[in-house]
């Protein structure tokens, strides 16, 4: 890609795999295969379970830090000047319809979740580069400084920034990190979780991808040890959670429900009474985040639904269909500070 006088020329550092160097390729929070082969068990007497003498299991969200609607309040953790605020999405006003994240309001960081207005950005490669064009030329953003990853549904983290930039789609990872202001981190979505994970005291951030595959691979703990890697405060950092597939739109089999258990995930499934299960991403990343040190209270859920009379493409209610992205960047003028 040819760059443009001036501009911020992020470097692909490695499509390295920051967790599996941090904890290996397990984690400290995975279920004892004793407790897997219970919770089997369990699974397999559900399948058979009619609608009508269904087992209940607790709230998806049990243990964790209750998800607060728009308007809500969050809390800052005393000291980093971080202020109140909400948890209500704000419009952008360079891209009118885009999904921005109250609790980064007053930092040098750029962050928000487009929408169908502003086209796909992901799935067809014969619209997509000029949407992608369209919509960065909008934000004032250099093309040629925003890093697109090639997702892979795994928990790879990769560093960039400074030097050359590598062409879009050939990073594969599923979470970037980068301090470099001006450089540009994007995540394609449909369904899956975007994520945008900032600390204000070292000026790290973070863009990460999150499905049912990542969630359980805990990603953005991945995500969260690569920032301290290179100096982040675990609890110093501001998490903004954007739109995915509803928990109650969202049916899984055997194999996702085994995946979130093996991951320490159970709480987030709800049995649906016809042997299968619910599967609540937003919950499910909370408690990875806490998990991996982000104080629950500093993670903002500012998205919402996707699919059919939403802003948002939904694969599993509309597919084939196009893909809207987290975008996030650290301001130019961040490197003043």
């Amino acid at each position: 890609m040819p760059s443009s006088p001036g501009s911020v020329q992020p470097q692909y550092a490695s499509p390295m795999m920051l967790a599996t160097a941090a904890a290996g390729t397990g984690t400290a929070n995975s279920t004892p295969s004793r407790a897997r082969a219970t919770w089997r068990r369990f699974r397999d007497a559900q399948a058979t379970t009619s609608t009508t003498a269904r087992t209940t299991i607790s709230h998806p969200t049990a243990g964790i830090e209750p998800t607060a609607g728009a308007g809500g309040p969050w809390q800052a953790v005393p000291g980093d000047g971080l202020g109140g605020g909400t948890l209500a999405g704000r419009m952008l006003p360079t891209l009118p319809d885009s999904l921005t994240f109250a609790s980064l309001a007053r930092w040098p960081v750029d962050a928000l979740v487009t929408t169908r207005a502003d086209g796909d950005l992901g799935a067809d490669p014969h619209v997509y580069p000029a949407n992608r064009a369209r919509v960065l030329g909008a934000l004032g953003w250099d093309a040629a400084a925003v890093v697109w990853a090639r997702q892979v549904h795994g928990r790879g983290v990769a560093v960039v920034g400074g030097g050359s930039v590598p062409s879009p789609e050939v990073v594969e990872a599923d979470a970037l990190v980068t301090a470099s202001p001006g450089v540009g981190l994007a995540i394609k979505v449909a369904d899956c979780v975007p994520l945008v994970l900032y600390d204000p005291g070292a000026q790290l951030l973070a863009a990460v991808h999150a499905g049912w595959r990542g969630t359980t691979l805990r990603v953005v703990e991945a995500a969260v040890a690569a920032l301290a890697g290179l100096g982040a405060d675990p609890g110093r950092l501001v998490a903004g959670i954007g739109p995915c597939i509803a928990a109650e739109r969202y049916q899984v089999g055997a194999e996702v429900a085994d995946a979130a258990h093996d991951a320490g995930l159970g709480d987030a499934l709800r049995p649906d009474g016809t042997g299968r299960w619910t599967f609540d991403l937003v919950a499910a990343n909370r408690r990875v985040l806490a998990d991996a040190g982000v104080p629950p209270e500093r993670v903002e859920a500012a998205g919402g639904d996707t699919g059919p009379g939403t802003p948002f493409f939904s694969h599993r209610s509309e597919g084939p269909c196009g893909r809207v992205a987290l975008l996030a960047r650290l301001r130019p003028e961040a490197a003043r500070r």
